[in-house]
């Protein structure tokens, strides 16, 4: 099998059983058993633990990507971050398992993995702020794009935390929603102030 292909079996390996028994059940032979490949074939495609949990990341950041593609160009700030917020929302219920193992994987990083947790948050952050420019207005305040972005983040990530403990989708879509519209105002506010000097 090519090293391609391989890493990629790997990494759907890595996020089932992160998925389905946390950081502590998915050792790596028990991610090799789960994609049916000798353990020596994930220690020569990854060489820690961390390489292949970054991975994991890499493909997440590329399914960002795929919702960004859904914001429109010219929308304006905080309606495309609040359309942002929903989708990712809505990707976490479409991918159950991907947001699990996100969820425990940032918990993962933030806690052991030096700087792949933060080199792992790093790759979702420029690539929304440059959707976020994309979609701005003339009279929309640029400043506010970096703390928008953080914003996005957090709320996703807190309504993700909520959403896997409580298990209520009608709850947590309440929740996003309320959460995108407070951005929204934000950046509506901040521009009506743009405006009016």
């Amino acid at each position: 099998m090519p090293a391609v292909q391989r890493r990629e079996q790997f990494v759907d390996a890595t996020i089932a059983m992160v998925a389905r028994r946390g950081i502590e059940g998915a050792t790596t032979r028990a991610i090799a058993e789960e994609a049916d490949a000798p353990l020596a074939a994930l220690h020569y495609c990854f060489p820690s633990k961390e390489a292949l949990f970054f991975a994991v990341m890499e493909r997440m950041s590329e399914q960002v990507e795929g919702i960004l593609a859904e914001v429109p160009e010219g929308l304006g700030l905080g309606r495309a971050a609040g359309l942002l917020l929903r989708r990712v929302m809505a990707w976490y219920r479409d991918n159950e398992e991907l947001a699990q193992a996100q969820l425990e994987l940032f918990f993962w990083m933030a806690h052991a993995a030096g700087d792949t947790g933060r080199r792992s948050f790093e790759l979702f952050s420029p690539v929304l702020a440059t959707r976020l420019r994309r979609s701005m207005l003339p009279d929309d305040d640029e400043s506010l794009v970096e703390p928008v972005v953080r914003l996005v983040s957090a709320q996703a990530d807190g309504l993700l935390v909520r959403w896997v403990g409580f298990r209520d989708w009608e709850q947590a879509c309440a929740d996003t929603e309320l959460a995108a519209e407070a951005i929204e105002q934000l950046c509506a506010a901040r521009r009506r102030a743009v405006v009016s000097d």
